[in-house]
This record gives structure tokens, sequence and C-alpha cells, in this order.
């Protein structure tokens, strides 16, 4: 196969090894178009939402604390996990400071 007078196409000069990974190109290619139309595992609906007008510190408290922040019942559930994970942080430090006083 030739491209130009006297030279061979680069792809016959290419190792072996080239046509692998070309081949693994191809197919994870396929296999993300595949992965893009079809789910492996089917998304659960939403749960229930209300949105809240209000500020996130009020948002917050208007649903409750723990509500918010465990079951997502505003949008604000993510800021509130946040500081539910700091709060515990802060009692895990502290216990483990007291345990090391000992």
């Amino acid at each position: 196969m030739s491209d130009y007078s006297g030279r061979t196409s680069i792809r016959s000069e290419l190792p072996k090894w080239w046509e692998s990974i070309e081949n693994a190109i191809q197919c994870h290619s396929a296999a993300a178009y595949v992965s893009e139309s079809v789910e492996r595992i089917p998304r659960r609906p939403p749960p229930e939402f209300e949105e809240s007008d209000k500020d996130m510190m009020s948002g917050i408290s208007e649903g409750g604390f723990l509500d918010v922040a465990l079951n997502d019942v505003n949008q604000y559930g993510p800021h509130a996990m946040v500081m539910l994970l700091g709060v515990f942080a802060s009692l895990t430090g502290l216990v483990l400071l007291l345990l090391m006083m000992l």
C-alpha cells in the first residue's frame, strides 16, 4: 500500500501492539455509547422535595435540622449534611482529646 511514490503507508510500519490499542479505543467508545443509552441500574424516582424560598439557615430550621440533613426535604440538604458532619467531627475530636488527657 503506497501513499506516496516510493513510501509505504505509516499504518503498515506500525507495530502490531498499536492495532490492539486502536481496537481498545474503538471498543471503549462503543461501550460509552451503549452505557449512555441504556443504564444498567435504573434510577429510582426522586424523593418528595419542597423548595424553600427562605435563606439557607431559615430553610434548614424550617424543615428541621436532622430532617433536612438526613432526608433532603428541601434544597438545603447537602448544606445541612456538611454542618452535621462538622458537629460529629468536633464531638469526635473532643472525645479523643479528653481520652488523651487521661
